[in-house]
């Protein structure tokens, strides 16, 4: 049986356009279950909403950058991905990486070209994880539609007794043409999901350490 949800990843989001820009407004907190908040607002200059989640993990910040580095397991707990693959490694912290997003018939599935950075502040011990879209560096794929226009960052902020919070923003604009209600069936609960199944994936990666990650 087919799933008639939309689906979302990296969270893909779909929605008909109005005819004006509304102003970038605060972010609304939309849900809070199991220590997981999702939030949503207007990007500033854009028709289309980003999305926001945050908690906390029981993980050193070295296993959950093991965790995103480990792009083949994406499909495991990233919601809706349906493949995932390192296009080129520049060094140890800064990679390609592809991923296409599983969309319900009729709909044609989504990839996106990431291009994948880790860096940390060495006062704040703060790490940032940033995926920039490079749509141009490889060619498109025959029934897929490649997203133009995506962004997304992870803030690992470590807190005490090996637990960190985890801040995951993104925006994306996947092109096509879906009623708003579609959208909103599932912009709330493919990041929550996602949030959830990353937190279980996160105790085989507490063995993990990189020379650049201060833990």
């Amino acid at each position: 049986m087919k799933n008639t949800h939309i689906l979302f990843f990296p969270f893909c989001l779909f929605m008909v356009l109005p005819l004006y820009f509304p102003e970038q407004s605060d972010w609304e907190l939309k849900k809070e279950e199991n220590g997981i908040k999702v939030y949503t607002r207007y990007a500033e200059n854009s028709k289309l909403k980003e999305v926001r989640t945050v908690n906390m993990v029981e993980s050193s910040l070295s296993g959950i950058v093991a965790l995103l580095f480990d792009v083949k397991n994406y499909p495991n707990w990233i919601y809706a991905c349906n493949e995932a693959s390192t296009l080129k490694t520049i060094n140890d912290h800064e990679e390609y990486h592809y991923q296409e997003t599983r969309l319900p018939w009729p709909l044609s599935n989504r990839d996106m070209i990431w291009h994948f950075k880790v860096t940390q502040d060495p006062s704040t011990k703060i790490v940032t994880i940033s995926n920039t879209s490079e749509p141009k560096f490889i060619p498109e794929k025959n029934g897929i539609v490649r997203v133009e226009r995506v962004q997304s960052s992870y803030k690992l902020t470590p807190l005490d007794s090996g637990r960190a919070n985890v801040e995951f923003e993104i925006f994306v604009d996947p092109g096509g043409s879906v009623p708003t209600w579609l959208i909103n069936a599932s912009i709330i609960t493919a990041p929550y999901k996602t949030s959830v199944a990353m937190i279980k994936q996160l105790p085989n990666y507490q063995q993990a350490s990189f020379p650049f990650i201060k833990d």
